[in-house]
């Protein structure tokens, strides 16, 4: 009996740990869209509908991974997905839609994902098929219940829902190989 009770904590931790990947503990989301992050993602990366966290290294070929955080996904739409390149891919929200967001949460950055080939930036905990528009809504779950608050008041946002993720930013290269595989560039 103590060996199964054993093994159930052990399955329930792996499963647990699969949920959350490994950051650097100064891997702080930038939530503030009026402060610079500073660091890698602010030297390499240009687009204002993604969300930034600080990494302070630079290593090639390496995914690196935000605290974890609550955001409030506002609206969601089926993403059309190309494994080939960035201009077959569609379903995003707009950087003026993003905008327009802003607009409603000034000291909470407003943030869209890209899902498609190549791009750096990607989220964890949702789901792959779809692109969304979601603000960020800090680290506890009563700071994030405030944000959904303020976010179901919009008659637009009414099916708001909360949503524990991380960032996870790609530095490197991805091209496609033979075979539909994906490998990894080097550096020139």
């Amino acid at each position: 009996m103590f060996v199964t009770i054993v093994l159930l904590l052990v399955l329930s931790a792996l499963v647990l740990a699969d949920d959350i990947k490994p950051y650097k503990p100064n891997a702080k989301v930038c939530g503030n869209p009026g402060q610079s992050c500073g660091g890698l993602m602010d030297r390499v990366l240009s687009s204002p509908t993604d969300l930034f966290f600080y990494v302070d290294d630079d290593a090639y070929n390496t995914t690196y991974y935000s605290a974890p955080f609550y955001a409030v996904i506002l609206a969601s739409r089926k993403a059309v997905i190309s494994e080939s390149d960035d201009e077959t891919c569609g379903g995003y929200f707009t950087s003026s839609q993003v905008a327009a967001a802003q607009k409603r949460f000034p000291k909470r950055k407003v943030f869209a994902s890209r899902r498609c080939f190549g791009h750096p930036v990607g989220y964890t905990n949702v789901n792959p098929q779809y692109n969304f528009l979601a603000v960020y809504a800090g680290y506890t779950k009563a700071q994030a219940k405030k944000v959904m608050a303020k976010a179901k008041e919009h008659k637009a946002w009414k099916t708001a829902n909360l949503r524990q993720m991380q960032v996870e930013f790609f530095h490197g290269c991805m091209a496609k190989m033979p075979e539909n595989e994906l490998r990894f560039c080097l550096a020139d």
